[in-house]
């Protein structure tokens, strides 16, 4: 594997991690505020 691919492969493992975390931490916060509602948060779709 070329370094450049190497290269590009970390930053979509990087950028995949990162989007599940914020969301992760968005269902979390909703969880916490809103049990019952089901209310996404504003942002989430």
């Amino acid at each position: 594997m070329s370094p450049g691919l190497r290269q590009l492969g970390a930053s979509v493992s990087r950028a995949h991690r990162q989007p599940y975390f914020i969301a992760n931490s968005y269902h979390i916060d909703d969880a916490a505020h809103s049990p019952a509602s089901g209310a996404a948060p504003v942002g989430w779709d």
